[in-house]
């Protein structure tokens, strides 16, 4: 997927993760932006040219990248599970994402050796990202159309 694929998806599954759990409070909704804006942050493997999908596309990446986002969290504002909460969910939707794409890869590694792709759709596929970021969009709006009611009303 590209940027606009995995922003949309990222908004789309954390709003409705905070709307069916009733998740209407200003850190969730700093966890849907702030993971949003780090939704693409794997793909810095193209940037780096160190094997796409091999690195940073992984459970193993997910948990210590966001471990070191939680520790800086901690140390900023003293709020380790903020910080480890927003880099995890944009790393496990992000790899989410690119598993509904043909390219094959291991999110599992090291752990595990085996190649996974649910294939789809591909990954460039303009229709698709666009959808996505349409349906994130809506999503997200809806989110917070319910945030600012709840507010109101409490």
């Amino acid at each position: 997927m590209n940027w606009r694929g995995h922003v949309g998806l990222n908004l789309a599954i954390l709003s409705i993760v905070g709307m069916l759990f009733n998740f209407y409070d200003i850190n969730y909704s700093i966890v849907v932006a702030v993971s949003t804006l780090f939704s693409s942050l794997p793909d810095i493997d193209l940037k780096l040219e160190i094997g796409h999908r091999k690195y940073t596309h992984n459970i193993l990446f997910a948990l210590v990248f966001s471990m070191l986002f939680g520790c800086a969290t901690y140390y900023i504002i003293h709020d380790f599970t903020l910080g480890f909460s927003i880099m995890f969910s944009a790393l496990i939707i992000h790899i989410v994402g690119d598993l509904m794409t043909y390219k094959p890869f291991n999110p599992f590694a090291p752990f595990t050796r085996g190649s996974y792709s649910f294939r789809l759709f591909r990954s460039s596929s303009k229709a698709v990202n666009n959808v996505l970021m349409a349906l994130g969009s809506i999503l997200y709006s809806m989110y917070l159309v319910g945030l600012i009611y709840m507010k109101s009303t409490h």
